[in-house]
C-alpha cells in the first residue's frame, strides 16, 4: 500500500533533555491515524518536526504527499492583527488573496482622494483579473464554508486574533474545507468544539478523501475517527489497530501478559532456588554419610582439634 507519510527511528531532544527516540510512524494513503501519550511526551514536538518547523536530532521522514499538499490545525497560529476573520479563510487561495490585497489598496488610496488615472486604471485591470481568475465566486464559497462552521456574517471582519478558541478552530477548518489538502495534520482539533461541531468535524474527517494524522486526548473522538492509535512514549512509538477502545484493551492484555510472564519468572525462580537448597543439603548429607563410612578421613576430623590445640599451643 502507498504511504502518505513515513517516519523512521526519530529522536528529539529538549534543552538537553531527550523527549523521545525510536519513534516510528507510516501513514498510508486514505488512513486515518491517531497519535496519543502522556502530556509532556512531545506530541506537538513530533508534529512540528514532521512539518520543518523544527528539526529532529535523529532518524528520517520520507514523504509521500508533498509539504505543499499538506494542511493543519495548530493550538497557537501566528496570524497578523488586523486580518479579518473572512480574509484568513480567503487566504486558502494565496493568489486571489493576494490580488484581493491589493485591490484594497488601491480602493482605500482612491477613497482618500487620490485622482490619478493611472491607479484608477490599475485597479480596474485588478478588478478584471480577480473576476477572470473566479476571484467573486470563490467568495462566495469562503461565505458558505464559513456558515456551514456556525460563524455568521457579523463575525466575517472582526480580527482573527480577537475570536475565541473555538472560532478560531473553526475558522481553520473552514479554511481546509477549501483547501482541500491531501494531507491533514491535526493537533488537538476538538478543543473548544460543541457537541454539534464536534459530530459535523467527525462526519467530515470520516468522509475525508486524503491521509489524516492527528492529536487528541478525546477518546470518543479518537474511537470514531481513527483507523490506526499509535501511542508515543520516551522510548518510542507503537500501532493499535483501531481507535482508543482497541488501543487500550490491547495494553490492558499487555500488562497482564506480561504480569503473567513476571509471576512465572518469579516462580520458576522460586523453584531453581529450592532445587538449589534441595542439592546443598542433599550433598552435605551425602558428605557426612560418606565421611562416616570412611575410618582415615573419620578419624582425621576426630583428631583436628587435637591438632589444632597443638599447633596453637607452639
Amino acid at each position: 500500500m502507498l504511504f502518505a507519510l513515513k517516519v523512521d527511528n526519530v529522536a528529539k531532544d529538549w534543552n538537553g533533555k531527550r523527549l523521545f527516540e525510536h519513534a516510528s510512524l507510516q501513514v498510508s494513503m486514505g488512513e486515518r491515524v491517531a497519535l496519543i501519550g502522556r502530556n509532556g511526551v512531545g506530541k506537538t514536538s513530533f508534529l512540528d518536526g514532521l512539518i520543518g518547523r523544527t528539526t529532529f536530532d535523529e532518524g528520517v521522514i520520507t514523504r509521500g504527499v508533498p509539504l505543499n499538499e499538506w494542511g493543519w490545525v495548530e493550538q497557537q497560529i501566528h496570524v497578523d492583527q488586523d486580518m479579518t476573520l473572512f480574509d484568513f479563510v480567503h487566504s486558502a487561495h494565496q493568489k486571489l488573496s493576494q490580488l484581493k490585497a491589493q485591490m484594497a489598496h488601491m480602493q482605500q488610496r482612491l477613497e482618500m482622494g487620490v485622482n490619478d488615472q493611472q491607479v484608477v486604471d490599475e485597479y480596474l485591470k485588478q478588478m478584471d483579473t480577480y473576476a477572470d481568475m473566479g476571484g467573486y465566486e470563490y467568495e462566495r464559497s469562503v461565505e458558505v464554508a464559513l456558515k456551514r462552521l456556525g460563524l455568521n456574517a457579523s463575525l466575517f471582519s472582526v480580527p482573527y486574533a480577537q475570536l475565541s478558541g473555538g472560532q478560531k478552530t473553526r475558522a481553520q477548518f473552514a479554511k481546509l474545507s477549501i483547501l482541500q489538502p491531501q494531507f491533514l495534520l491535526l493537533d488537538e482539533p476538538t478543543n473548544h468544539l460543541d457537541a454539534e461541531m464536534l459530530q459535523w468535524l467527525e462526519s467530515w474527517l470520516i468522509s475525508y478523501p486524503g491521509s489524516i494524522l492527528f492529536v487528541s486526548h478525546d477518546r470518543h473522538f479518537i474511537d470514531a475517527v481513527a483507523n490506526t492509535t499509535y501511542e508515543l512514549t520516551p522510548a518510542g512509538t507503537k500501532a493499535y489497530k483501531g481507535g482508543y477502545t482497541a488501543f487500550r484493551a490491547a495494553k490492558d492484555m499487555e500488562l497482564r501478559t506480561q504480569q503473567s510472564l513476571y509471576h512465572k519468572q518469579q516462580q520458576e525462580r522460586k523453584a531453581l532456588l529450592e532445587a538449589i537448597q534441595r542439592y546443598k543439603q542433599w550433598y552435605e548429607r551425602a558428605h557426612h554419610a560418606a565421611s562416616e563410612r570412611d575410618p582415615v578421613a573419620k578419624k582425621k576430623h576426630k583428631n583436628m582439634p587435637r591438632v589444632l590445640w597443638q599447633r596453637n599451643a607452639h
